[in-house]
């Protein structure tokens, strides 16, 4: 069983020998078809390519930090966080952005869109998508890059890119912060309000009835007259709804001070490593890859032609002979 084994593996490799000598002997027959269409189109894919416009890449790099807490932060400046790089990753393919840069730079004049055209705006996202890239790296970093015909404008698109990235990020982060803040801010005002008004209709029930039997605290805060006497029930129960509506008063001015804080609170930002930086080298159309492209096709279309004509030849004799012998 074994011998029988080692013999069909040799007949398999002397079949492969046979097959790659007669892939080379068919080369090397029509090797001057080969030359002669390489030859041509590589010079056509030269002035292809030098006539085709250049594009320059421009590329940023910024980490997120640890955490959305000033005090996190801090506490652990450390790089490169898994849920962070997402999160900005998911900001910077987000429609703000895309109508950013497009404002700014006016893309829309740029990429040569036709605003009548009902599907411009898919184009434009198309366009856009395709010449700017985010990008998260092993090393949990985000790497933005521009590439257009404009090596200045490529660095720009990337710095006003990573510009916009803490404004957005801050105001998404603190939406929820607004509205607490609005909300508590109404209600610490009509609580200060009627404070206030408790407090003025006391100071001139005061000064009109003088001192009734009340608290030292109370009379203290509203410096009754001592040297004054008099028993007024009406007034003494204002000064104690007025001491009950200062401890309301009292727990929403906390709150609200602490909502005011956390709205004025800074959060940290990104950590910027790399700006977009000019660069005059153009990344496209590479010369090299094109023809290497070209080659490789050639060799393939060339390969595939021969075939065929050989084939359609041997179809050709096989019907002569056949009408022949009719």
């Amino acid at each position: 069983m074994g011998k029988y084994i080692k013999e069909l593996n040799r007949m398999k490799d002397q079949q492969e020998k046979n097959d790659l000598l007669q892939i080379i002997r068919f080369i090397y027959i029509n090797y001057k078809i080969y030359i002669k269409s390489i030859t041509i189109t590589l010079i056509l894919t030269v002035a292809v390519t030098f006539l085709l416009p250049k594009q320059y890449k421009s590329t940023g790099i910024i980490f997120p930090t640890y955490s959305n807490s000033l005090e996190e932060t801090y506490n652990n400046p450390m790089f490169g966080y898994d849920i962070e790089a997402d999160r900005v990753l998911q900001l910077l393919q987000s429609q703000e952005i895309q109508d950013s840069i497009t404002r700014k730079f006016d893309l829309v004049t740029y990429f040569e869109l036709d605003t009548l055209d009902e599907r411009w705006r898919d184009d434009l996202r198309k366009e856009i998508i395709e010449n700017v890239n985010f990008s998260k790296t092993p090393f949990m970093s985000i790497e933005i890059s521009a590439k257009t015909k404009d090596p200045q404008l490529s660095s720009d698109l990337v710095n006003t890119i990573i510009g916009l990235i803490d404004p957005i990020r801050n105001r998404i982060l603190k939406q929820n912060i607004i509205v607490a803040h609005n909300s508590i801010r109404n209600e610490y005002q009509n609580q200060k309000n009627n404070l206030d008004s408790l407090v003025n209709l006391i100071k001139t029930m005061r000064d009109e009835y003088g001192n009734p039997a009340i608290s030292l605290l109370a009379n203290q805060e509203f410096n009754f007259d001592n040297k004054r006497t008099g028993n007024n029930t009406l007034l003494e129960e204002k000064i104690d709804k007025y001491l009950i509506q200062k401890v309301i008063y009292n727990d929403i001015k906390v709150k609200y001070e602490r909502v005011k804080t956390q709205l004025e609170r800074p959060l940290p930002g990104i950590y910027v490593i790399n700006q977009g930086i000019k660069s005059n080298k153009k990344v496209s159309p590479s010369f090299l890859i094109n023809m290497v492209i070209t080659t490789i096709l050639t060799i393939v279309i060339v390969t595939m032609v021969l075939v065929l004509k050989i084939k359609l030849n041997g179809l050709n004799a096989y019907l002569k002979n056949d009408s022949l012998n009719e």
